[in-house]
């Protein structure tokens, strides 16, 4: 399938493949190059990607920046101790990862769609449960507050959890200065990526 500038999917990728050969060859520290590691991408900060969206495997001719918030995975412990808790220290530990990303605009407009049903809901949640307060504190209107804050808040808190921890986003699984391994990258685009051969 050619893309945009005319080149196929293994055309695509021959920049990557040249870039990943001279590292292989060469004495670099830190080689430069994108792999996979099962089913994640694993690419150093600084490698060529292919003209190809990470999402979807389609070809595209958009760069877009995305500035992911990657938190080691023992913070989310801290969730059971309190929600408070756990913002607060994710706050404090995260790293900011800043890459630019081959994303097609299918894709993006697929995720402006969500932004939207997300805000949607928690618009919703927040009115549920700011219309239960009224209820609990106005002795004229009719009982139910208790049951509209409770909804309010399992809605907020849904669409939260779906915000974070949705599996199809892509997101920063690990990271460990330069290389950075992304979840939520198209099955046919990892399958075209060599082994990661470092671990």
């Amino acid at each position: 399938m050619a893309d945009r500038r005319g080149g196929t999917d293994g055309q695509n990728f021959r920049e990557l493949e040249d870039t990943q050969q001279r590292a292989d060859h060469g004495a670099a520290k830190y080689p430069v190059g994108a792999w996979k590691q099962g089913r994640r991408f694993v690419l150093h900060r600084d490698a060529p990607l292919p003209a190809l969206c990470l999402a979807t495997s389609a070809p595209t001719h958009l760069r877009v920046k995305r500035t992911f918030a990657y938190v080691p995975g023992m913070v989310a412990l801290t969730i059971l101790l309190s929600p408070f808790i756990w913002l607060l220290v994710r706050w404090l530990v995260q790293a900011k990862i800043a890459l630019m990303l081959p994303l097609a605009e299918e894709f993006l407009a697929r995720e402006r769609r969500l932004r939207i049903v997300r805000a949607a809901f928690a618009l919703i949640g927040t009115l549920m449960f700011a219309a239960g307060i009224w209820q609990l504190l106005d002795a004229r209107l009719p009982a139910g507050g208790l049951e509209m804050i409770f909804g309010g808040v399992l809605i907020a808190a849904a669409t939260f959890a779906w915000s974070v921890f949705a599996s199809t986003r892509l997101r920063v699984v690990r990271y460990e200065e330069p290389y950075i391994w992304l979840g939520g990258v198209h099955p046919d685009f990892i399958d075209k990526l060599p082994d990661w051969p470092y671990e």
